[in-house]
């Protein structure tokens, strides 16, 4: 296999479980535990360092974007090295996790969006919009065809009207969901240069959730934390 370079931006919590999750992935692969953080320095420019810090070192072809919540299920890295080396032309591998949970049915939902999809309906053969950046490996010759900077927080949000269709901005009132970040204008950029991603079937990562906190979205950090739980499913079929 060859040598995998992992980046992860921390927000000053490290959490026990990702880092177990993710050293035993690196020992069961056979590969050198090569890892970048950042420590504290907000979305999105701590991506952007990570990747500049990255493409200084030769000797890696896959990168691994790990953030410091997000729990490795068994067997990850090698699904998603396999998905990139013997793929039908994948350069983006994506492993998605629970992101938030409904505030009335409890119900938990993944971050990846998919085009012309409504709750209820399988993702299988569906395209794949955006995903969170959370657990996601890439081919190094990517950032070679995508413009700087890698990751920007986009002005617009991304709602679903009730037909399926994705929308820019949330153009309907009839419309659920949305969503904006650097996460979408990545995968949106990728599609833009013709980089084809994929999620990995059947895998989800765990995503350690703090309930009841209080999030600061300027600094990007956790202020308050009063109970931690670990999230590794996902309410929606197909998944």
């Amino acid at each position: 296999m060859s040598k995998l370079l992992t980046v992860m931006p921390t927000r000053g919590i490290l959490f026990t479980k990702a880092v177990e999750a993710w050293e035993r992935e690196i020992a069961d692969n056979g590969l050198t535990a090569s890892v970048l953080r950042t420590d504290g320095v907000p979305l999105p420019d701590s991506r952007n360092l990570l990747v500049e810090a990255a493409l200084e070192l030769p000797d890696w072809r896959f990168l691994l974007f790990l953030d410091d919540d997000v729990v490795l299920p068994e067997g990850a890295v090698k699904a998603m090295t396999d998905t990139l080396t013997k793929g039908e032309g994948i350069d983006v591998a994506v492993i998605d996790y629970p992101h938030h949970s409904t505030p009335f049915s409890g119900e938990r939902l993944g971050v990846a969006t998919y085009e012309d999809w409504k709750p209820g309906d399988p993702v299988e053969g569906k395209r794949l919009a955006w995903a969170g950046l959370g657990c996601v490996m890439v081919k190094r010759r990517i950032f070679d065809r995508l413009e700087k900077p890698w990751f920007v927080n986009t002005a617009h949000r991304y709602a679903r009207g009730t037909d399926g269709r994705l929308m820019m901005d949330g153009a309907s009132r009839q419309a659920f969901g949305a969503s904006s970040g650097e996460d979408v204008h990545f995968f949106f950029q990728c599609r833009k240069h013709g980089i084809k991603a994929a999620v990995i079937p059947g895998m989800v990562a765990g995503h350690c959730r703090i309930e009841r906190f209080v999030y600061r979205l300027a600094g990007g950090k956790y202020s308050q934390s009063h109970g931690i739980e670990v999230n590794d499913r996902i309410d929606r079929p197909g998944v």
